[in-house]
């Protein structure tokens, strides 16, 4: 069964996650090759994954290939090397910054693996980082992402399993924080806010879902403070738990950085009914909007996530009213509708200049 028309594959470099992977009119592809995209992959595994990539392009005979940050961009172009000369569109979402590169190392990189294709971002603060990357301006289209959790879970039942999985009891009130364990994502700020709640609230957690290599770091810090027992490192949403468990089980979500405009972990948290407590930026006003969506803070004050948190807590009447109004801003805004109307929009264009190279040559 075709999918708006289009028969759609998805290849899963380590084992598919996420709701694609139930989706009966979706093919999913589990190749069990490669790493994590935080971490660096060996030379053996990416050649592997080169090698079962052009199995599968040879097998498929794809019109559109879609890669997710970047994360396969050297194994795609190396795969359609022996494909010979047959047209492909190439599409590649980008929904961050990323490590930062120098620009000798991104000129090498750009020459290994030159850009093809077009780029999405979800937002226009990450135009000038994809055009610094390579891309023309006019070949990057923003398409912004979509609420995909399921609004109708209950918050409590959510609640008791996520503190369940924890061993706490439900009576905690519990921040959450989806987040690569790197020092640019700011989770220190997070702790440090943690410690400063737990001082006056000994039923104050903080869950942090990530992985990366400050996981160590991030724990010693954690345990040279009063909240040690209180902050909590998972490196991703366990099988006992669902995604609508640990988003909607929470009672506040924590964002301290810019580096994910437009992250899905919020958005789909403030879809499910937790409110949000988000630094500002270019990439989170259209999201947060102080005291209406969300409560926004200065980027780097520790203080202010715990000082909105103890709001939120104390507050309980306005904590209500304001994760309804969050809800309804996101689900409103930010529809699977609108965005799978634009991707569709995107690949019938490419579609179409196919067709019409492949006439011009014949």
């Amino acid at each position: 069964m075709a999918r708006n028309g289009f028969d759609v594959h998805v290849a899963a470099i380590c084992d598919p996650v996420g709701s694609v992977a139930i989706l009966p009119d979706i093919h999913v592809h589990s190749l069990g090759i490669g790493r994590i995209q935080e971490r660096r992959r060996p030379s053996y595994h990416a050649v592997a994954l080169a090698n079962t990539l052009r199995n599968l392009i040879h097998q498929l005979q794809p019109d559109v290939i879609h890669s997710w940050d970047a994360n396969a961009r050297f194994e795609i172009a190396w795969a359609k090397r022996f494909l010979g000369s047959r047209s492909i569109g190439l599409v590649e979402t980008i929904t961050g910054t990323g490590m930062p590169h120098s620009h000798i190392r991104q000129m090498i990189r750009n020459r290994i693996v030159p850009v093809q294709g077009e780029a999405v971002v979800p937002h226009e603060s990450l135009i000038n980082h994809v055009t610094d990357h390579g891309y023309p301006a006019d070949e990057i289209n923003v398409i912004p992402p979509a609420v995909s959790i399921d609004g109708t879970t209950n918050r409590i039942v959510a609640k008791r399993n996520l503190t369940n999985f924890l061993k706490l009891p439900d009576s905690i009130f519990l921040a959450t924080a989806f987040a690569p364990l790197q020092p640019r994502f700011r989770l220190k700020d997070l702790v440090w806010a943690t410690d400063l709640l737990t001082c006056i609230r000994d039923d104050f957690h903080l869950l942090i879902v990530g992985r990366g290599k400050q996981k160590t770091r991030l724990r010693k810090f954690a345990s040279q403070t009063e909240a040690a027992s209180h902050v909590h490192i998972l490196d991703s949403t366990p099988s006992e738990l669902t995604a609508n468990d640990v988003l909607a089980g929470s009672d506040v979500y924590w964002n301290a950085n810019l580096n994910q405009p437009l992250a899905t972990p919020m958005l789909n948290s403030m879809a499910a009914g937790t409110p949000a407590i988000s630094v500002l930026g270019e990439g989170t006003r259209d999201m947060i909007r102080h005291q209406e969506t969300g409560f926004a803070v200065n980027f780097g004050a520790r203080d202010e996530f715990a000082r909105w948190t103890k709001y939120l807590i104390e507050q309980t009447r306005s904590a209500d009213q304001l994760s309804r109004q969050g809800q309804d801003f996101v689900r409103g805004r930010y529809s699977v509708k609108s965005m799978s109307e634009a991707y569709q929009r995107l690949y019938n264009r490419l579609l179409n200049t196919k067709s019409a190279s492949s006439n011009d040559q014949s």
